[in-house]
């Protein structure tokens, strides 16, 4: 019986975990005007230029994206950046693995592999995609520990493969924040004018990154927000899924996270939210639904 449940329970997991790897959603950045698809369990942090991907499960990998050059101190060109990078690496101790051209979005794109020493890590190993476009180029890059950014490599190739230059919206599909959300844990949705009006109030110039020039167009979109209020320390978060509509009611889909007890977090008060855009869909009634993570349970454990 209890081999069994131990079977069970492995087929469970198997399942979970298959279905979650195939979850994917699509990043798109009204300033730099390109898109591309991010397994939905990493949470981007989009800048005015930039988006960084921090690995959700302890993995010591960041992926970023960023529109190049950002001032006038960055290399003018995707040629002058692949060069000062490769002499960097000498600066710091790193060694050029591979340099190889490879096509992206249709363009001829330079492709560095490198490894460098990184203090505690010993070694940290990265790899960086330069794919030029006019007057700027684009830097899709992976970096952090060695054995990390080994499991990750699969994930970061499809991110590239899937990157498309000049099909981005102009205006951003979501936003996250850590320190600048309301102070009180809010749940709130936005299908006309008066209702979007009352989410600036509360959410802030969060919610303006998320309306075009001409305005929101509320036949096709609503705008959702999810705030976690004040929390004491880092490692908080929260993020909006998805919406589907079941029974004449819209039900937007949201997950909480909170820092596991080993975790190092920032010790400063932080006030996590999300917003997105959804698809405005037609039940008049709108609810949210929290999605809780299922736990499983010993088998050798007794039940109280």
């Amino acid at each position: 019986m209890r081999q069994l449940r131990i079977f069970l329970l492995l087929v469970t997991v198997a399942t979970g975990l298959a279905s979650c790897a195939t979850q994917y959603q699509r990043f798109a950045h009204p300033h730099g005007d390109f898109v591309f698809a991010y397994p939905a369990g990493w949470k981007p942090s989009p800048g005015l230029q930039t988006v960084n991907f921090p690995h959700p499960d302890d993995k010591e990998v960041t992926v970023r994206m960023g529109v190049f050059p950002l001032d006038r101190n960055d290399p003018r060109t995707s040629e002058e950046y692949v060069a000062t990078t490769i002499k960097n690496m000498g600066l710091y101790g790193g060694h050029l693995d591979r340099k190889e051209v490879i096509q992206v979005s249709g363009r001829d794109a330079t492709r560095l592999e490198f490894v460098e020493k990184h203090g505690s890590w010993g070694q940290a190993s990265g790899v960086e995609i330069i794919v030029p476009n006019g007057a700027q180029y684009y830097v899709l890059s992976l970096f952090g520990k060695v054995s990390d950014v080994a499991l990750i490599r699969p994930e970061f190739d499809r991110i590239v493969s899937s990157l498309r230059l000049g099909q981005a919206p102009k205006f951003l599909m979501e936003w996250s924040g850590t320190y600048d959300g309301p102070k009180e844990a809010k749940r709130m949705v936005a299908r006309t004018p008066g209702e979007l009006h009352g989410m600036i109030r509360v959410f802030g110039q969060s919610v303006k990154k998320l309306i075009p020039e001409g305005g929101l167009d509320f036949n096709a979109y609503m705008l959702a927000g999810v705030s976690l209020g004040q929390k004491p320390t880092g490692g908080y978060s929260v993020r909006i899924e998805d919406a589907n509509e079941r029974g004449g009611i819209q039900y937007v889909r949201y997950r909480e996270q909170s820092p596991k007890p080993t975790s190092m977090v920032t010790q400063a008060f932080t006030s996590p939210h999300h917003l997105k855009l959804l698809p405005a869909g037609k039940a008049v009634i709108v609810k949210f639904e929290k999605i809780c993570e299922l736990e499983i349970a010993d088998p050798d454990k007794p039940s109280e």
